[in-house]
């Protein structure tokens, strides 16, 4: 995410609460205060936390933070709901590997998965 998605004065939508697991709450709005070289710095009650592109390739803004979990801020309230989705969907297949229901999955369904996340045919 570029900071150059932000503008002073813009709505802004942050996810997080800076916990552990953080990525389970709501979507909160705030407003952006200001877009620096590095920073956008945005108010929450009397602070002004700073959030900065990490990775270009994210879809988010992360929080500086000294310690603790960061929280991550979107331009927009969709793009906010759509990757706490993705997060949680993931979150999901991951359980749902780890603990298969009784008798396991079968091959076909496991082929099925993997066809459709690497968009390859596995044919044998």
């Amino acid at each position: 995410m570029d900071l150059k998605n932000f503008t002073a004065g813009q709505t802004a939508f942050l996810v997080g609460d800076g916990t552990y697991g953080s990525t389970q709450t709501q979507v909160q709005s705030v407003t952006v205060l200001s877009v620096g070289r590095k920073y956008v710095k945005v108010k929450i009650g009397a602070r002004g936390p700073q959030f900065y592109s990490k990775d270009p390739k994210d879809e988010y803004l992360c929080e500086k933070v000294d310690f603790g979990w960061p929280r991550y801020l979107f331009p927009a309230e969709r793009l906010a709901s759509d990757w706490m989705e993705k997060k949680n969907l993931a979150d999901w297949l991951k359980w749902a590997a780890e603990n298969p229901p009784k008798g396991g999955y079968t091959l076909n369904q496991l082929r099925a998965i993997r066809k459709i996340l690497e968009e390859k045919d596995y044919e044998n």
